[in-house]
């Protein structure tokens, strides 16, 4: 199969979770793979503490709201020891993050 017709196959089966408010991610949202934050104003959407039960989820987040939007992990990404635990996203901007079981990662390089 070309990489054209996987790429038209699956457009048609990807599912993504629109968040317009203030919020804790859920299992099923990460699971859709794809998630959107749209808001007019800065908001923050939390991720969930991190199991067994994400372990070995994998979750594109995009900010296409006006105002900058922030993806907090309260444990801090890749542990607690790196205290870095907030992705401000500004409009446009994206990341993916990901879950070992313990832990979670992300992509986005500007974390605080």
């Amino acid at each position: 199969m070309s990489t054209r017709n996987w790429s038209h196959q699956r457009k048609g089966n990807i599912k993504y979770t629109a968040k317009t408010a203030l919020s804790t991610l859920t299992k099923s949202e990460l699971d859709h793979g794809v998630v959107t934050l749209n808001h007019g104003s800065a908001f923050a959407t939390t991720l969930p503490a991190a199991s067994s039960l994400y372990k070995g989820c994998l979750c594109y987040i995009g900010n296409k709201g006006t105002g900058s939007s922030t993806v907090v992990c309260t444990e801090g990404f890749g542990g607690a020891a790196s205290g870095a635990n907030t992705a401000t996203l500004t409009q446009g901007d994206g990341t993916i993050v990901w879950c070992n079981g313990s832990e979670w990662f992300t992509t986005f390089a500007a974390v605080t």
